[in-house]
């Protein structure tokens, strides 16, 4: 199969969407079109994805064919998740080493080692559901389902906060922080309510505090703990 404008157009739009590591993601283009059968000298297929000028041809999506956007999708996918990966990973290199390095443990807070992080001490501004509640308001959350379902948690454990009847587990939080949407900063003021606190200077947390201020999804985040040997954040009771 040749490439036509289209195909040519779809990489080079979704190519410039990023700035950096631009060797890596022509391997991965390349691969993703060859696997596709679009045939090509890989020299035309370079500066085709150098050329800005292609980012003012074709119409979109909506004007292309099935096959094409089948193609670009497979694409986009490798290409985000190439991305994503090394985002975090710089992150965690750069903001795990300094915390660790200047043995910074945040504020009112004491090391829990069997559980490797830290519990929140200091004052409460309120009480873990109360804060909840205000994060809910603040987006327009009116239902508890709406919540509970997104952060994939039981319904009955939800109840049993709501009660008062039983502690939230710190994972359980945190998929809360994530089901809400919240920046680090509003995490940490829902996980101190519980008496939690996130810190750079546990790595775990670091993957953690990233997929927030990116506004990354629980379940990629999840995938990412597994895939560097920590314990996810979803368990398999949703509990």
């Amino acid at each position: 199969m040749r490439w036509g404008m289209e195909e040519e157009y779809l990489v080079g739009r979704f190519y410039f969407g990023h700035k950096s590591d631009w060797e890596r993601s022509i391997s991965m283009a390349l691969e993703t079109l060859r696997d596709n059968g679009f045939e090509r000298e890989e020299s035309s297929v370079r500066a085709k994805l150098f050329n800005f000028q292609s980012l003012e041809i074709g119409g979109g999506l909506n004007h292309t064919s099935s096959q094409t956007r089948t193609v670009f999708l497979r694409l986009s996918s490798l290409l985000d998740k190439g991305y994503k990966r090394e985002g975090i990973n710089q992150y965690v290199r750069s903001h795990y080493k300094e915390s660790s390095a200047n043995s910074l443990a945040p504020q009112n807070s004491i090391f829990e080692p069997s559980c490797n992080y830290f519990l929140y001490t200091g004052p409460r501004e309120k009480p873990f559901f109360d804060t909840v509640v205000i994060f809910m308001d603040k987006k327009g959350i009116t239902k508890d389902s709406d919540l509970y379902n997104e952060a994939l948690i039981n319904r009955g454990v939800f109840s049993d906060w709501r009660c008062g009847r039983k502690r939230p587990s710190r994972d359980n939080v945190i998929r809360l922080c994530f089901a809400l949407g919240l920046k680090l900063n509003d995490a940490n003021t829902l996980m101190m309510s519980a008496g939690y606190i996130l810190s750079t200077s546990i790595e775990r947390d670091c993957y953690i505090i990233y997929g927030l201020e990116q506004g990354w999804d629980l379940v990629w985040v999840d995938e990412e703990l597994r895939n560097h040997k920590f314990p996810g954040l979803i368990s398999n009771d949703l509990a």
